[in-house]
């Protein structure tokens, strides 16, 4: 069943029945989006916008043709402008995407020439310098030599084995992101095992900040399990070049605010590409047993000449969201508490 919700405040989009078998009918591609009216084509455009939280006025209305509403009623990319909708579409019906190049053995590579928004994300496993790009069909040939070895998320029965080859040229290729895990080894000495205080694990779905003017931190709230060391603390950056000041607290009984107790480290680091990074304390510190302990974060960017204070957004599925407030100092064990 369809649930329907105000679009705006001065109106409310009411269905039929025959809108809701509509919307079906182009989900599982039985039906054209072409072949309805613009007055239910509106309604359907409407209600995808709502459902999608896209904002009003984001698309013009009052002057989208027929062949506009029929595109935004059957598209996957609700929410992208008209103009890189249509960039999406053509690059594949050109068949510009992906090529099947020979037979004996199979290959699979990709390469996009002209721009258009990424719809998938895959790992980058490898690189082959020499790949060479005349190996692509003529005409769709990238400019030089050398490709991505990437794994897909489909299993073993898509493309290679499931991987396929990428152009370094490919005009798609966005959003790049790397993360680097130390496993658990069962004989590795015991220094080398670690516990992981985090709520999300590599919760990076997608990375972007948020800058301001005053100093703004993001903090969270542990709980020791047993008598530990803490040796490293993490933290996500959004910016080239970003300034990260990690501090360390140990809680008080009753403490409401990641910084209600006692300072015990903190360690500075600047990273010259967005991404996770692990930062190394000046000295292991030793945590009792059922002890709490804050983390907080404050990022320094630079921005047009100045310095800005960054506060990173992630797509996560945790439970726990950071904790954050703006101030022009550190945090005031005094002051209010964080927001969560």
């Amino acid at each position: 069943m369809i649930s329907l919700r105000a679009f705006s405040s001065n109106s409310v989009i009411r269905f039929s029945d025959e809108d809701k078998q509509a919307i079906v009918g182009i989900q599982m591609g039985e039906l054209d989006p072409l072949t309805l009216p613009d007055d239910q084509l509106l309604r359907i455009v409407k209600y995808r916008c709502e459902i999608f939280a896209i904002e009003d006025g984001f698309y013009d209305f009052p002057n989208l043709t027929h062949e506009d509403l029929a595109l935004l009623a059957g598209t996957a990319q609700i929410g992208w402008t008209l103009e890189d909708i249509r960039l999406d579409d053509a690059s594949r019906d050109d068949n510009r995407i992906m090529f099947f190049i020979g037979e004996d053995p199979l290959i699979w590579a990709q390469y996009c020439s002209i721009k258009a928004q990424p719809n998938h994300a895959t790992y980058i496993v490898g690189w082959d310098d020499t790949f060479p790009a005349s190996a692509f069909p003529e005409g769709h040939q990238p400019p030089a030599d050398g490709v991505w070895i990437c794994r897909n998320s489909y299993g073993e029965t898509w493309g290679m084995d499931g991987y396929f080859y990428l152009s370094y040229y490919d005009r798609t290729l966005s959003m790049p992101q790397t993360f680097e895990f130390a496993p658990y080894v069962e004989d590795q000495p015991y220094s080398w095992h670690y516990d992981v205080l985090q709520y999300d694990y590599m919760p990076a779905e997608m990375i972007s900040s948020t800058l301001f003017d005053e100093p703004v931190y993001a903090a969270n709230v542990f709980t020791v399990a047993g008598g530990e060391a803490l040796r490293h603390v993490s933290a996500m950056t959004g910016d080239l070049n970003a300034q990260v000041t990690v501090s360390v607290w140990l809680l008080k009984e009753g403490a409401s605010s990641p910084t209600d107790g006692r300072l015990l480290s903190t360690v500075t680091e600047t990273f010259p590409y967005a991404g996770y990074h692990r930062m190394t304390l000046p000295e292991s510190l030793l945590l009792p047993e059922g002890s709490r302990i804050g983390i907080t974060v404050l990022q320094r960017v630079p921005a047009g000449g100045t310095v800005k204070y960054a506060l990173v957004n992630t797509s996560s599925q945790g439970e726990n969201a950071p904790l954050i407030r703006a101030q022009k100092e550190r945090p005031d064990t005094n002051g209010p508490d964080y927001i969560r």
